[in-house]
């Protein structure tokens, strides 16, 4: 397809690569991506994207579309694909926390059968387990989904997501990349608890028309929200579990309250 037939390419680069983390609001984006750049251009990359090497990406993957999304780290995709126009989306790590313990609580079922897929190792994990007991494991399949996956996702340089324990240096290493990472080497990110500032400022952006907030595509599961209030005491663990990701998440948030204030002037 010709890409340039859809918008605008000459001020950024093609193609946007959407860097998803889990339970940030990446499918609502996904759906406001699509509505802005074409469904057809999209394409999506399988769960198993997070263990892929640095070189091993199929053929022409980066010059046939002009989106490309999965749950990879940046690490695993910037080497290859360093003309790019990256994106991401964060959330609060306790909202993102609650919101993973329950999808992967929750087995996938096609035609009448449990089938297996990427999360399965953590969904027998967690079967029996009440949200704070999973928190409060150190276990190599829950640390994964669980233990600052933003931080994870956007600081790391090498294989993060299996890694069971980091160092408090480690840590801090991976956060002061993600932090330098978002507002450097990322061309915008997202705030999910912003939804419709971050559409709007995308479209700021990249100097793409932004139609009314009625417009706005969301993706909405009812049957995947949590019922009921979580107790403070739970939360208090989630914050003190994922102390890395509150920290680049008031970082990111600040930074994005301002790319916004510009706008606005």
């Amino acid at each position: 397809m010709d890409k340039t037939s859809l918008m605008n390419l000459n001020t950024w680069k093609s193609p946007v690569i959407f860097i998803h983390i889990p339970k940030t609001g990446g499918m609502s984006f996904i759906n406001f991506l699509e509505s802005k750049l074409g469904k057809e251009g999209h394409f999506r990359l399988q769960e198993e994207a997070w263990r892929t090497p640095p070189g091993s990406w199929m053929p022409n993957l980066f010059t046939d579309h002009l989106i490309i999304s999965g749950h990879m780290p940046y690490s695993n995709i910037i080497s290859d694909a360093s003309d790019a126009s990256y994106v991401t989306m964060l959330r609060h790590p306790v909202k993102q926390v609650i919101s993973h313990y329950y999808q992967i609580r929750r087995p996938i079922v096609q035609n009448g059968t449990q089938i297996q897929n990427d999360e399965s190792q953590i969904i027998d994990f967690a079967a029996d387990m009440t949200l704070e007991e999973v928190i409060l494991q150190k276990n190599i399949n829950a640390n994964t989904y669980i233990d600052n996956i933003q931080v994870r996702f956007l600081g790391s340089e090498g294989p993060c997501l299996s890694a069971p324990h980091f160092e408090e240096e480690e840590w801090q290493d991976m956060l002061s990349r993600a932090k330098k990472r978002i507002v450097s080497q990322f061309e915008f990110f997202g705030i999910c608890e912003r939804m419709e500032d971050t559409e709007i400022l995308f479209c700021h952006t990249f100097s793409i028309p932004f139609h009314s907030y009625e417009e706005r595509i969301i993706n909405k599961r009812p049957e995947y929200q949590y019922q009921g209030e979580i107790d403070e005491s739970i939360k208090e663990k989630i914050i003190e579990q994922n102390k890395y990701d509150l920290l680049l998440y008031d970082y990111a948030q600040q930074f994005f309250m301002d790319r916004l204030n510009e706008m606005r002037q």
